[in-house]
């Protein structure tokens, strides 16, 4: 296993958030990874409520001693289950560039877990930015269709292979 590299790129100990979402994260011995563990980062959308429901978070990490780009590795995960005529979707914007999940999951009764990484690079002066919105919807044929979709954690990496 490498020794850990102090001096290189880092996560700063303190996210900024402003949100009722409750989250809380760890960091590896060398600053360079992150976990962010969500607690109620949750979606439901419910017969006879409104057809769409959505929830956003944004959550920013400053990063230390980026003095070159740098490779950042992110593994998003959570958990959807919809019932037929039920859609989610997922948009998260990381460092300027924005992602769609959409469809996250057929509308057909399923469960699933979901995994997406996203590899993208660090330059000097960046902090780790990233907003997330997650919205669920019925179809106008299925007024009862019934859906739950949630983040449970986002795994992030700095540095060439350390995903």
């Amino acid at each position: 296993m490498p020794k850990p590299d102090k001096n290189g790129p880092s996560f700063g100990q303190a996210a900024s958030h402003i949100s009722d979402v409750q989250l809380r994260h760890t960091l590896s011995p060398d600053n360079q990874a992150n976990t962010i563990l969500f607690d109620n980062f949750a979606l439901r959308l419910l017969p006879g409520g409104p057809p769409i429901v959505s929830r956003t978070l944004s959550v920013v990490f400053p990063l230390t001693k980026v003095s070159a780009e740098t490779p950042l590795t992110l593994q998003l995960r959570g958990d959807v289950s919809l019932l037929d005529g039920a859609r989610a979707t997922l948009v998260y914007r990381v460092l300027g560039e924005t992602h769609v999940l959409d469809p996250l999951l057929a509308a057909n009764g399923s469960h699933a877990d979901y995994s997406k990484e996203l590899n993208l690079t660090v330059r000097p002066g960046d902090d780790l930015a990233m907003t997330f919105l997650i919205a669920l919807d019925r179809d106008a044929a299925h007024p009862s269709a019934e859906g739950l979709l949630t983040v449970d954690s986002v795994d992030m990496a700095l540095g060439p292979g350390k995903a």
